[in-house]
């Protein structure tokens, strides 16, 4: 049975949350037969997690446990004001039910910094005001829980062709023949990392859009000038950009026929 020592309904009111003390408030209004000690529990467990490694975008449930609950020890278990919780930054709180809270991870840091984790941490403590402090175990403890939050992807890039402009030539002449035609091709992955994938990407050359793409898939930038050389990257949706580098792609020269 639930340790009786230290139950007072002055301490369930405040467990509860109940605007007066009484058992029958402390109960949610109603109800018969209520003893205080149904409000008790007997040990303060550790939490367990649901998923301690978690993509991006991906939820995770943390339950801290009890043992020897009274009846109506859920109305203490189920009042958030009976528990404190913590988490970091990149954990977006979606809901709390007092024992049990869920969070999305957010960890995005952007730019070449994507296809990575961070180790972070979750803690939990519970104190009813005093009303279950006689409970053995974890009771006002700060319990902490480990968890690797993963980023969202970068994407890659690789030139697959370079070609110088065709003959006749155009927009040039000897002895420079800065010919006009030249194609750079690359082939884009747009990203997966941890399970999750990019679905868009944009094409940027000297830092000014080419083109977005919703696939992984070749592009070719032409109409360029023969001897020039290019700075190419790529940003996917999530914000992240490729760390291949390509900036100093140069287009052939042209040769004379």
């Amino acid at each position: 049975m639930p340790n009786p020592v230290n139950l007072s309904l002055n301490l369930l009111k405040t467990a509860t949350g109940a605007g007066t003390p009484s058992l029958v408030a402390c109960n949610g209004g109603s109800g018969a037969n209520i003893k205080i000690s149904d409000f008790a529990v007997q040990s303060v467990g550790t939490p367990t997690i649901s998923n301690a490694t978690l993509a991006f975008g991906e939820v995770a449930t943390m339950t801290l446990g009890f043992g020897g609950e009274g009846s109506r020890f859920s109305r203490i278990k189920t009042n958030t004001s009976n528990f404190t919780w913590t988490a970091a930054n990149e954990l977006t709180p979606i809901t709390n039910s007092g024992h049990t809270r869920t969070w999305r991870n957010d960890y995005n840091p952007g730019g070449q910094s994507c296809s990575s984790q961070v180790s972070r941490s979750l803690t939990v403590k519970f104190n009813d005001g005093g009303f279950n402090s006689a409970a053995t175990g974890n009771y006002n403890a700060t319990l902490t829980v480990p968890v690797t939050l993963r980023s969202p992807p970068r994407p890659v890039i690789n030139v697959v062709l370079l070609t110088s402009p065709p003959r006749p030539c155009v927009g040039g002449s000897f002895p420079t023949w800065q010919c006009v035609g030249g194609k750079i091709k690359i082939n884009v992955d747009m990203g997966t990392y941890g399970g999750v994938s990019a679905t868009s990407a944009t094409i940027y050359r000297n830092n000014t859009v080419h083109t977005t793409i919703t696939s992984n898939q070749d592009v070719e930038i032409g109409g360029l000038t023969a001897g020039t050389t290019h700075s190419i990257h790529v940003v996917n949706n999530y914000g992240c950009r490729d760390t291949n580098n390509l900036t100093s792609v140069t287009i052939p020269a042209y040769v004379y026929p």
